[in-house]
């Protein structure tokens, strides 16, 4: 009867309107961008009204519900999670400027209480031993493993992660996954932690093959003409949508202007089939162009970008690719990359 949304979903107007007829109700905790609050759904978005913390991501969000609940129900239990709040703002790269955040990721840096973050402190002692627990190091040295788990893990792997968060499973002696280790135990935290490492190094040899092929994509279509790289990965070349993000950042780093990287995805729209790119979209903070998602929502010729301004999903019919990136080209005219 209850859908429970978190960190998205803002902007699925039909999917909430499709369960509403159901009798399903949608609640939404969300802090991405969208055109209006729904009809059809609760939606509580820090984007989407005058609440004045708009740094807060969508575990901020989730948090600051969580206070409400006890607030109304006299209990104190979102303070147990707030650690969870905390890598959460600092994982989605959240401005730590505003006075509530930082209270926050303040509050939560006191003390560790989840299992799983706390034995991936302890995995990685070297970095931590003789610092307290700051921004930098959980960004570095937590971030990244809950990173790749969430993007390039089996539903089985993110499972066991899930679970090693949860306090009265986490320390449970389950059979042991490690190499050589066959038919003895191990806590159902510690196989998580290793988990994650593995899957960590799993993703960055798929990032690096695929990233590979981009950067001979782009040499090849003498893509750096353009302002904005908009690379078009054809079936033979897709890449893992979870990756797209990833490899995107990477190229922001490298060539210093937007970038889109494509797949292509065949859609049915009345009755034939559609040829359309889409993907991930990064905008480069640094030159002070403005939002990339607003300008492509304006040119007309996106059939969607949702998310944030400077990094979102996109899609658009293949017809379109050469407009775009012409329209694009001519917004920046301006800007030397």
């Amino acid at each position: 009867k209850l859908v429970i949304a978190p960190d998205s979903s803002s902007s699925d107007y039909e999917e909430h309107e499709e369960l509403s007829k159901k009798g399903i109700d949608v609640l939404v905790l969300d802090h991405h961008e969208a055109e209006k609050f729904s009809e059809y759904a609760c939606v509580i978005n820090n984007q989407l009204c005058d609440y004045p913390t708009k740094s807060l991501s969508g575990a901020g969000v989730v948090y600051k519900f969580c206070c409400y609940l006890d607030s109304l129900l006299g209990f104190d239990y979102a303070n147990d999670y707030v650690d969870l709040a905390t890598v959460g703002i600092i994982a989605d790269v959240m401005s730590l400027k505003d006075f509530e955040v930082r209270e926050i990721i303040l509050r939560g840096m006191k003390e560790f209480k989840n299992p799983f973050l706390k034995t991936m402190v302890e995995k990685d002692k070297f970095h931590f031993e003789g610092q307290q627990l700051s921004p930098f190091n959980i960004a570095w040295y937590i971030a990244p493993f809950l990173n790749a788990i969430s993007r390039s893990g089996t539903l089985q792997e993110k499972q066991v992660v899930f679970e090693s968060m949860i306090e009265f499973l986490s320390y449970q002696t389950v059979p042991s996954t490690k190499r050589g280790c066959s038919g003895q135990v191990e806590t159902r935290v510690d196989q998580a932690v290793r988990t994650c490492t593995n899957v960590k190094n799993r993703q960055g040899r798929s990032k690096d093959a695929a990233q590979e092929v981009v950067m001979k994509i782009i040499e090849k279509e003498n893509l750096l003409e353009n302002k904005i790289l908009a690379i078009r990965l054809d079936p033979k070349y897709a890449t893992d949508k979870n990756l797209t993000g990833l490899i995107a950042n990477g190229l922001l780093d490298t060539f210093h202007r937007p970038v889109l990287i494509l797949n292509q995805v065949i859609e049915e729209r009345d009755g034939e089939q559609v040829a359309t790119w889409q993907g991930s979209g990064r905008g480069y903070d640094n030159a002070n162009l403005g939002s990339l998602r607003d300008l492509l929502v304006n040119s007309g010729l996106v059939d969607y970008a949702q998310g944030h301004a400077q990094a979102f999903g996109v899609g658009f019919p293949a017809e379109n690719y050469d407009a775009l990136v012409a329209y694009v080209n001519e917004a920046y005219k301006d800007f030397d990359c």
